[in-house]
């Protein structure tokens, strides 16, 4: 079995960002598409 490597997209890092990381965010993101933009380039994505 390989080990799998996680790799966190865009909207994972702006959960983690701003805090509000859980079960919900990938289906129903509290994020709009200019934040995830914005935390993207400050990560350098």
């Amino acid at each position: 079995m390989e080990d799998v490597v996680v790799t966190p997209d865009s909207s994972s890092l702006a959960a983690a960002a701003s805090g509000t990381m859980s079960s919900s965010d990938s289906t129903k993101p509290e994020i709009d598409d200019a934040e995830v933009k914005a935390i993207g380039d400050k990560f350098g994505m």
